[in-house]
């Protein structure tokens, strides 16, 4: 704990997840003693969210944190993410840990990092092998749409008698990883370090270079949508069929859009006056 206390006030580090602290009476060991912010849940927390710039804004969200989970909205400028950080108990049953932290998801909205140790091993996150726990980690990332964010080639975040890769980052669509590193001459324990930048995706609805359009479907003659329809699937289907996600999505949405055109009338939206 010391060691990463030294990091957070060298390196300007803005924010710091753990998990398994050092925990006292009083709670999180030497960062309650500090000017930092935490965010623990119950006693003897297995998570913690460190907060060590003053500039930013910490929400704790105490109604979703766990003594597993701890779960906080991170401020600074246009940026607001969910932070979480979770520890998958390896004496436990991991889907006991993996529907925990669905929970918490399903709880929240916006942009979402997770960073956890998850105690399970997956190719996926670039481990040499997978398992069973691996496995069920892999399912709720797929359900909840999440991005990895570990990176091939680096070091296994855990080294001790064996090695592995426990700990993954996590997040959702329209949050910005980089310079993901994972360093274990930094601390003397056996998990290395994972530093990275974020950055967010900003753009709004108001930003879109294209019009918003507002269709009226309720005069649509709904047999000749669906023939047009058909016939603009059958002339984009090489591109509906494209392998490649960005190619299939643009397809769809031409489709979509010219049929829409064509069969429905389009509403006519009035600019709302601004509030003062």
């Amino acid at each position: 704990m010391h060691e990463i206390e030294g990091l957070l006030s060298s390196r300007s580090f803005d924010v710091c997840l753990i998990q398994e602290p050092a925990t006292d009476c009083k709670g999180i060991y030497l960062f309650d003693r500090r000017p930092y912010r935490v965010v623990v849940s119950g006693v003897g927390p297995k998570a913690a969210i460190v907060v060590a710039n003053p500039a930013v804004g910490i929400l704790s969200l105490q109604h979703l944190s766990t003594p597993h989970i701890s779960v906080a909205v991170f401020t600074v400028g246009n940026l607001r993410l969910v932070l979480i950080s979770a520890y998958f108990q390896f004496s436990e049953p991991t889907q006991t840990h993996v529907d925990a932290l669905e929970s918490v998801l399903d709880s929240v909205s916006g942009n979402v990092l997770v960073c956890a140790d998850v105690n399970a091993r997956s190719t996926l996150w670039h481990d040499r092998l997978s398992d069973d726990r691996g496995e069920m980690v892999v399912d709720l990332i797929g359900r909840k749409n999440l991005t990895v964010n570990n990176l091939a080639g680096s070091v296994n975040t855990f080294i001790n008698r064996g090695s592995a890769c426990l700990d993954v980052t996590l997040t959702s669509y329209g949050v910005n990883v980089a310079d993901w590193t994972a360093v274990h001459n930094l601390t003397s324990s056996d998990h290395a370090i994972i530093s990275f930048d974020v950055t967010q995706n900003c753009a709004r609805l108001n930003d879109r270079t294209d019009p918003f359009v507002k269709y009226d479907w309720s005069k649509t003659n709904w047999n000749e949508f669906r023939k047009s329809l058909k016939l603009r699937v059958s002339a984009w289907m090489t591109d509906l069929e494209s392998p490649d996600l960005d190619t299939s999505t643009a397809a769809l949405i031409r489709v979509l859009t010219e049929t829409c055109t064509g069969r429905m009338g389009i509403v006519k939206i009035k600019k709302r006056k601004p509030p003062p």
